[in-house]
């Protein structure tokens, strides 16, 4: 029984910091971006760097967890390990920046989210909402996120799982489907190579590192583990594991949704000079797989978003 109970609460660990980790939030929505700041190859180079210095930095944090596995989590172990000199400050600084990223991640996942339902709307009946309409459903989603968070606490361990399910099958309906119904797929030197910059910047360093921003937004939100710890079973060895394990599950699934998006680009100059009113993904999507298949990867995307 008490193994049963430890491997529970294991995975619901990961399961928690699984979903704060969206791949399908962090990739989907800044597609065009990507394309247009670097292309291809700093897609998934940058992806590939920020992963394996992300595993580096969670190790570390893992090993702090287990000897401090507090409910305080990155503001407690900031104090302790500032020492009476620092850790006043240091703490300060943990506790400020880890409010205001989450002040900003919850806004631009209820931001992705409306411009998901946009093309939603854009995709079943031919209207595009405007500036106005896509901040009325970004107000919607926010107020909607408060509620839960607020007034349904039980709802959200459920959550929880139905998250890390859902991206998991979700990303992996997404590429299989894309992969068997592609008329052509682009070659490796495409995938990894191509190089495309539309950022105005001539340095090509430089706008590697604005186009790593997309994958480094991904790896956040591992520390939710640590957070609550104090309500676990072994959380010395449940907190570290789940934040390690949230970490290599979305270093993979962020190479199985890339590799199968960029291999499956039908007219890469179209969509980089698109100037329309679609998504780089949406052209994708539909050129693959038609619109209706399209929309339903828009729910998915959608559903993955808001269960963050």
């Amino acid at each position: 029984m008490f193994k049963f109970i430890e491997l529970f609460a294991r995975s619901y660990m990961v399961g928690l910091a699984s979903s704060m980790i969206s791949v399908l939030l962090g990739l989907v929505p800044l597609y065009s971006f990507e394309l247009a700041s670097g292309g291809p190859a700093v897609m998934f180079w940058s992806w590939f760097i920020c992963g394996i210095f992300t595993f580096f930095l969670v190790s570390s944090l893992a090993e702090i967890c287990s000897a401090y596995p507090t409910m305080g989590a990155l503001y407690y172990w900031a104090y302790r390990l500032g020492g009476d000199e620092w850790g006043p400050f240091s703490s300060w600084i943990a506790g400020w920046c880890n409010l205001l990223g989450q002040i900003a991640g919850v806004s631009s996942g209820c931001y992705a989210g409306a411009e998901i339902i946009a093309e939603i709307i854009r995709l079943s009946d031919g209207l595009v909402l405007s500036d106005a309409g896509v901040f009325g459903f970004f107000i919607l989603l926010l107020v909607l996120a408060g509620t839960v968070n607020s007034f349904a606490e039980t709802l959200l361990t459920s959550l929880c799982y139905i998250s890390f399910v859902w991206q998991l099958v979700g990303i992996l309906v997404i590429v299989i489907w894309m992969i068997l119904a592609a008329p052509q797929h682009q070659s490796a030197q495409f995938v990894f190579f191509e190089i495309n910059n539309q950022t105005g910047f001539s340095s090509l360093p430089y706008v590697a590192l604005i186009g790593s921003l997309a994958a480094a937004s991904v790896f956040t939100g591992y520390d939710t583990a640590s957070h609550v710890a104090e309500e676990t079973t072994n959380s010395h060895l449940s907190s570290p594991y789940a934040m390690i394990g949230a970490v290599l599950n979305a270093f993979v699934l962020g190479f199985v949704l890339i590799l199968g998006m960029n291999f499956c680009i039908q007219d890469f100059d179209y969509i980089v000079n698109y100037s329309g009113s679609s998504e780089a993904y949406t052209i994708i999507w539909q050129s693959v797989v038609g619109t209706k298949a399209t929309i339903f990867f828009l729910l998915i995307t959608l559903v993955a978003i808001e269960c963050r």
